[in-house]
């Protein structure tokens, strides 16, 4: 599959020409709905096939207040121009997709701290051989009907959670192998937020699982 890339040539006021020279065009690979950095990347344009799609933009660089372009909706309707702008928001400190994979982090954060609510209800009254230390433990003795039992009596104690909806999370959790280590939320209405950002890329019954998780996480 041929990748698309963009390359950005800059062109600079004069007396920044010499500088300008000594420095190399701007190489962008489009992956999905991201950008990446070629420049960054080890090797940078070396790694750029002959059969490999090229656009090249030479872009004359003119930075104004957007009330100084009197022929505005030209501008924008001109498909071959590029428009970068600010702002000048300071509260949005990342893209969308830093903030979605942020979100995932978090939501795996709650999900961890459901998982040890569970695990102290599930042991609370057994003797020490049968108590687990883990989620992926306990699911490994779950075929066994009497651990499965308490599993789902444990899960409606806390939230109502369903068996169906415990593995669901699990996947979930286990396909992002996230390990996030962040200071707990005072807030509930944080911990739902973040999980309707995340909910993006995530099945229904898990999002359903989740917010029940964030009920009993925050509870007050």
């Amino acid at each position: 599959m041929r990748t698309e890339l963009e390359i950005i040539e800059k062109k600079v006021p004069d007396e920044l020409i010499m500088k300008s020279r000594m420095e190399k065009a701007k190489i962008l690979e489009k992956v999905g709905q991201c950008w990446n950095d070629v420049n960054e990347s080890p090797g940078g344009a070396s790694h750029i096939q002959p059969d490999n799609k090229i656009t090249i933009y030479k872009l004359n660089i003119q930075e104004k207040p957007r009330s100084e372009i009197a022929n505005w909706n030209e501008v924008v309707n001109d498909y071959s121009n590029i428009i970068i702008f600010n702002r000048g928001n300071e509260t949005e400190m990342m893209c969308q997709n830093e903030n979605i994979r942020d979100a995932i982090d978090d939501v795996c954060e709650i999900i961890s701290q459901w998982y040890s609510h569970f695990l102290y209800h599930y042991n609370v009254i057994l003797y020490e051989d049968n108590r687990v230390n883990t989620i992926k433990e306990l699911m490994n003795r779950s075929v066994d009907l009497n651990t499965r039992g308490r599993i789902e009596r444990v899960c409606e104690f806390l939230g109502g959670i369903t068996f169906n909806e415990l593995i669901a999370i699990g996947c979930y959790k286990l396909r992002r192998n996230e390990r996030v280590h962040k200071m707990k939320w005072s807030m509930q209405d944080n911990a739902l937020n973040r999980l309707d950002i995340a909910s993006i890329k995530m099945p229904n019954d898990c999002k359903q699982a989740i917010n029940k998780c964030i009920k009993i996480v925050y509870r007050t």
